[in-house]
C-alpha cells in the first residue's frame, strides 16, 4: 500500500516536471519572439526619426505639416 502511494507521488512529480519544462520552453520562445519584435520596432523608430528630422529640416514643408499627426498615424497604421 505504501509503495503504491509512493509510486503515485513519483509519477505526479515527474508529470509536473514535464509540464514545467514545456512551460519554460514556451516562455523562452515567447521571449525570443518579443526580442525580435522589439528589435524591429527600434529599427522602425530610427527610420521614422530620420524621416521626421529630414521633414523638419525642410522649412517650407514643416510649416504645413503637423508632425504629431504623422507620428500618430505611423503608430496606428504601421504594423511593423
Amino acid at each position: 500500500m505504501t509503495r503504491d502511494k509512493l509510486k503515485k507521488k513519483i509519477d505526479i512529480y515527474k508529470e509536473g516536471v514535464t509540464i514545467r519544462k514545456k512551460e519554460v520552453e514556451q516562455a523562452k520562445q515567447a521571449i525570443a519572439k518579443d526580442k525580435e519584435e522589439l528589435s524591429k520596432l527600434k529599427n522602425n523608430e530610427k527610420s521614422l526619426k530620420g524621416l521626421v528630422k529630414n521633414l523638419k529640416g525642410n522649412s517650407s514643408f514643416s510649416s504645413k505639416v503637423n508632425f504629431s499627426s504623422i507620428s500618430t498615424f505611423c503608430l496606428t497604421y504601421c504594423h511593423c
